[in-house]
Formats: structure tokens, C-alpha cells, sequence
């Protein structure tokens, strides 16, 4: 008889993204650029999108779509960044997140049993983009 050894693993992105998925159903994925991005896949960092946050569309100019406070981005591995298997790195995007993401980090840090290092990157909320911004 033959012995067969199979094995299932989830990589990290898609274990932590299911985790933030239903503890923080208000939290939306996005690209490191603030793209949205509804499907979770192996990836080296998360962005986190403030889906109650859309703005209102301009009536002056209709066309505008609402979009979403980009909160910041959880990175998982990133040598420069200095991000590893146990030291992640969230940058935080605007003062108006950091005591909600502070609270998300200790939970992710307990949970996963990583450190994570908040840092304050920009000053100013950032806001998710579309991929036809990056059009020319």
C-alpha cells in the first residue's frame, strides 16, 4: 500500500484578510496603491480601505465617484520596509485611523503572534484609487 502525504496551507494574506473580513466587515481590501481588490490572494502586504467612508459624489461634476479613505497598509514581508514573518509593518495614512488600527494591530499581533510596528506615513488621509487613474 502506498502512502500519500497531503498537505493545505493558507498563505498569510488570505488567513489575516479572512480574519479582518469578519471581525471588521467595514474594512475593504486594496492594492499597496489604493486599488480596491475584492478577492484575497497571496500578496507581501494588504492595503485596508474605510468602506463607510466613500464621499459623496460631487454634483458639479457627476462623473466623480465616491471613494474610499485608504487607511494604510499591513505589510507582512518587505525587506526594505523591514516587515517579516514576525515583525509586521502597518503604515497609517492620515491621525484620523490610528487609534482604530491600533486596536486592529493588537488583535492581529495577539491572534497571529507577530509584533506589528505602527507608522504614521503621511500626515493627510490618502483615498483608494482607481485603476483608470493609473491610465494615461
Amino acid at each position: 500500500m502506498t502512502v500519500v502525504n497531503v498537505s493545505f496551507a493558507e498563505t498569510l494574506s488570505i488567513k489575516v484578510g479572512r480574519f479582518l473580513r469578519k471581525e471588521y466587515p467595514h474594512i475593504a481590501f486594496a492594492s499597496t496603491a489604493g486599488i480596491s481588490c475584492n478577492e484575497l490572494e497571496q500578496v507581501p502586504a494588504i492595503g485596508l480601505l474605510d468602506a463607510n467612508s466613500a464621499s459623496q459624489k460631487n454634483w458639479w461634476w457627476p462623473k466623480v465617484c465616491p471613494r474610499r479613505r485608504f487607511m494604510g497598509v499591513l505589510w507582512f514581508s518587505n525587506e526594505i520596509k523591514s516587515a517579516a514573518k514576525d515583525k509586521w509593518i502597518l503604515e497609517v495614512f492620515g491621525d484620523q485611523d490610528i487609534n482604530f488600527l491600533t486596536v486592529v494591530a493588537e488583535r492581529l499581533a495577539q491572534k497571529y503572534e507577530s509584533s506589528i510596528h505602527l507608522k504614521l506615513v503621511s500626515e493627510s488621509a490618502r483615498y483608494e484609487k482607481f485603476e483608470s487613474d493609473c491610465e494615461e
